[in-house]
């Protein structure tokens, strides 16, 4: 269905950016609520 089309497309991209948000030295709260966003959205 399109939802696996559209987990497929957008998940890489934001596993991406989450690890250099992490690197960039973001605080913890700012990583759960980005991977939070990722989830429920």
């Amino acid at each position: 269905t399109r939802v696996h089309g559209n987990n497929v497309e957008y998940v890489p991209f934001a596993l991406i950016a989450l690890i250099a948000v992490e690197l960039a030295g973001a605080p913890l709260w700012c990583l759960h609520t980005l991977g939070a966003g990722l989830t429920v959205g």
